[in-house]
Formats: C-alpha cells, structure tokens, sequence
C-alpha cells in the first residue's frame, strides 16, 4: 500500500513518517555532494560522515522498523557508510605514498565484506525464519 519507502517500517510508531523523509534528505544531500562538491574533498568527507552518523544516532534511538534484525541491518548499512567515507579520505592523495593506500585496501576489503556477508545472513534469516516455524508447527502437530 506505502510502497518501498516504508517497507519494514513499523507504522504505528510516531517516527514511521520520519524514516522516508530522512532517507529522501539524506540522499538528496549525498548526491548533492557527490556531483557539486567533488572537488571539496574534506566538504565531502564531512557530509559523508555526518550523514550516516545522524542516521545511526536516529536509527539507535528511535528504533522505526519492524524487527530488531531490521534495525540491524539499517545500522550496519550506515555503518558500511561510514567506514567507507573513512576510506575515501585515506585513498585520497592526502596519502601521498600509493603502497600505503595499497596496503589499506586489505583492510577495508575485508570490513566491507564482512558487512556484505553480514547483509546476506540476515536476509536469508529473514526468508527462513517463517519456514522454520512452519515445519516446527507441522512436526507438533504430529507429535500429539
């Protein structure tokens, strides 16, 4: 009926309207940055960083989805933001020596990845915890 922008937001909490408007705000603003202040990169930085650590702040305090594993996986994305806005400032050429920002890219491979990874395990939680239920509820059944 709402659409994706409130798909898994709980609605009868009073901060179910806030999550689309933040999530517009914020994008709008990302974007801004990315196309008119690319050559800012500190500016960038900042907006980047600020950005994903209001959401975590509003996402942590006000809790708007349906289930805790939504809010974590609404946290964890922000996080991902906001390591990968720590990176962007250390693959700049502020970090002059390139093997360095080589070297980096070992550590911030695995920290997205294990973010990725931890997207997927909540996902396919989500899809089997009804089938788990299901096949609980069938095994009662016939255990009576």
């Amino acid at each position: 009926m709402y659409g994706s922008l409130y798909q898994n937001v709980y609605p009868l909490k009073n901060s179910a309207y806030k999550v689309t408007t933040i999530f517009c705000v914020k994008r709008i603003l990302l974007g801004f940055t990315t196309a008119y202040l690319n050559g800012f990169v500190l500016a960038s930085i900042y907006v980047y960083g600020f950005t994903s650590l209001f959401s975590i702040g509003w996402f942590l305090n006000e809790r708007p989805m349906v289930s805790k594993l939504m809010n974590f996986m609404e946290n964890i994305n922000e996080l991902a933001i906001y390591i990968s806005c720590y990176f962007m400032f250390l693959f700049t050429e502020w970090i002059p020596d390139v093997e360095m920002r080589y070297n980096l890219g070992f550590i911030y491979l695995p920290a997205l990845l294990s973010i990725i990874a931890a997207n997927f395990a909540c996902v396919i939680y989500d899809m089997l915890k009804p089938l788990f239920f299901k096949i609980k509820r069938v095994k009662s059944k016939y255990d009576k």
